[in-house]
C-alpha cells in the first residue's frame, strides 16, 4: 500500500511539473477564444439588472457571441446587503448564430440567503463552448446597478 501511495505522489508531482512548464512557456492571453480558431466566444453582462419577486431573483441581460454549435452562459451576481451578502447563479444554453445574441438570464438568490435589493452589485458572466475538438471559455466582470 505504501508503494502505491509513493507511486501516486510521484505521478502527481510529475504531472504538476509538466503543467507548470507548459504554463511558463505558453503565453497567457485575455481570452482563450481568440487563440483557438475557428472558435470564438464573447460575453458581456449589461447593467442594470432588474429585481424579480421582491428580490428573490434578478433578471440579467447578457450579450453573447459564439461560433460553435452551442454554448453555455453562466451569470453569478453578488451584492452586499446589510451585514450580509445576497448571491445567486443562473445559466442558459444558447444556439450559436455566429452573431451577437441578447439573452435574459434569471439569477435566483441562494436559498436561505439574503434577497437582492436595489443598488450596486457585482456580476460575472462566463460563456463556455466547443467547436469540434477546440473548447474555450470567456469571462466578463462588471459592477452593475440593480433596479426595480
Amino acid at each position: 500500500m505504501r508503494l502505491s501511495r509513493r507511486l501516486r505522489l510521484g505521478v502527481t508531482g510529475a504531472a504538476l511539473a509538466v503543467s507548470g512548464v507548459g504554463a511558463a512557456v505558453i503565453p497567457a492571453g485575455p481570452a482563450v477564444a481568440f487563440f483557438s480558431p475557428p472558435l470564438f466566444l464573447d460575453v458581456r453582462v449589461d447593467s442594470p439588472l432588474h429585481l424579480v419577486a421582491g428580490g428573490a431573483a434578478v433578471n440579467v441581460q447578457v450579450e453573447a457571441t459564439c461560433t460553435g454549435p452551442s454554448a453555455d452562459v453562466v451569470v453569478i451576481v453578488t451584492q452586499a446587503v446589510g451585514n450580509g451578502v445576497a448571491s445567486g447563479t443562473g445559466s442558459q444554453t444558447i444556439g450559436c448564430t455566429h452573431g451577437r445574441e441578447f439573452i435574459s438570464i434569471t439569477v435566483r438568490a441562494d436559498p436561505g440567503g439574503k434577497a437582492f435589493k436595489t443598488g450596486n452589485a457585482f456580476a460575472e458572466g462566463a460563456i463556455f463552448g466547443c467547436d469540434g475538438p477546440t473548447c474555450g471559455v470567456e469571462h466578463d466582470q462588471e459592477n452593475v446597478k440593480i433596479r426595480k
